[in-house]
């Protein structure tokens, strides 16, 4: 049986009472710039992207995995592939045989059932291969989750519906809406770490928090001292990149399009550097009660696929 290198760094994590960072990236540039990143600080990372970014460059699932581990060669640095928000169930299948560590489907969009069953499919598939799944409940909104509009106790996730939904799809981690966003915030996030400490408590899986940029370190700190293991970062770290391409070819006209780059692929790496260190700094103790179950039913790798989950996908 092989091993699956996101189980392993979940379970260091774990251990240390840290979160893993996982960024997504776009190109030859970005990748490299997370792989100096953790190199340099000695640290574990995800490396994700999304079909969206995949169609974009043209690049298909096994060029990517490809792509990755030639670059990765020259680095010693611990690190894992994950599928980020596929809302198809064919995306993270093509993932899955490409050799990605992980895929996420992401069915928030969907009614509960449909989100439900999407996830037991790709369970099905996954696990087969030794392969972690990622699913959401709730909805992680746009940038509108800074304001008063609209409600977000309507796309909170539920703590007693993720533990349903937890042991019925055998998920390997959940993703969850507690006030967190995609983009740039329009206010100051308001995290209900009390509704992440009851989601912690309801089930024994990683935690997952999407929409890194804009939360303050106390809060990112907050998060991890109450269960969140992978703190998903793209939003704020590709303005890094672009800004950098811009001002340099505000200050020099004439610069190439290769010193362009270089230099926003230093600016990306310091970035991650920056939430590397507090994300994996050390916190022990600040959990103010242990994670979800140390008992028989608490998290194992769900690798072999049940009745229930193969009756999915037939």
């Amino acid at each position: 049986m092989k091993e699956n290198r996101l189980q392993r760094l979940l379970d260091q994590a774990e251990q240390h009472n840290s979160a893993l960072v996982a960024v997504n990236v776009s190109n030859v540039e970005t990748i490299k710039a997370a792989l100096h990143a953790a190199e340099s600080t000695q640290t574990a990372l995800i490396l994700q992207v999304a079909p969206l970014q995949l169609d974009f460059q043209g690049i298909d699932y096994d060029e990517f995995v490809e792509l990755v581990s030639v670059l990765a060669r020259r680095h010693n640095v611990d690190y894992a592939l994950h599928l980020d928000h596929a809302e198809e169930v064919e995306h993270c299948l093509r993932a899955i045989d490409a050799g990605f560590d992980s895929v996420m489907f992401d069915g928030s969009k969907q009614s509960y059932d449909q989100n439900l069953q999407g996830t037991k499919a790709v369970c099905y598939a996954a696990h087969r291969k030794q392969v972690l799944v990622e699913a959401e409940l709730g909805r992680v909104l746009g940038n509108e989750a800074g304001s008063d509009e609209p409600s977000l106790d309507d796309v909170y996730t539920d703590p007693q519906l993720a533990k349903a939904f937890v042991e019925e799809t055998q998920v390997d981690l959940l993703a969850v809406a507690i006030g967190n966003a995609h983009g740039f915030h329009v206010g100051p996030p308001k995290l209900d770490f009390e509704r992440l400490n009851q989601i912690r408590l309801s089930i024994s899986r990683p935690i997952v928090l999407h929409g890194g940029t804009g939360i303050p370190v106390d809060d990112i700190r907050q998060s991890i001292a109450l269960g969140v293991r992978k703190i998903n970062y793209f939003t704020e770290l590709d303005s890094t990149f672009m800004n950098a391409i811009k001002q340099e070819a505000k200050e020099n006209p004439s610069a190439l399009m290769i010193q362009s780059f270089a230099k926003a692929q230093r600016a990306l790496s310091d970035d991650i550097i920056a939430k590397m260190t507090y994300c994996s700094s050390a916190i022990l103790g600040k959990a103010t009660t242990p994670l979800a179950s140390t008992s028989s039913n608490a998290y194992q790798p769900h690798v072999t696929a049940s009745a229930q989950t193969e009756e999915v996908i037939a």
